[in-house]
């Protein structure tokens, strides 16, 4: 099944990646470093799986608001269409 699904990890260890992952966020986000925005924790998800937001495209930054409106409507006319 992992095969088929292209996975390279058993979902156990994924699971418990996950688990790590979401603890390590919540003991950061009460430093001094998370009210500064840096040296967050690596994801172990995304050293597993070689996946991150941008390389999937899921993750955009804009310089303007009208570039963040155009991108919306673009988004929204697909999924109406």
């Amino acid at each position: 099944m992992m095969a088929m699904s292209g996975s390279k990890v058993e979902p156990i260890y994924l699971m418990l990646a996950l688990a790590i992952d979401r603890l390590s966020l919540l003991v950061w986000a009460n430093t001094e470093d998370a009210r500064k925005g840096k040296n967050k924790p690596q994801m172990l998800v995304e050293l597993l799986t070689e996946e991150k937001a941008e390389s999937k495209g899921e993750y955009h930054t804009f310089n303007s608001g009208e570039d963040f409106e155009k991108m919306r409507n673009e988004i929204i006319q697909r999924g109406n269409g």
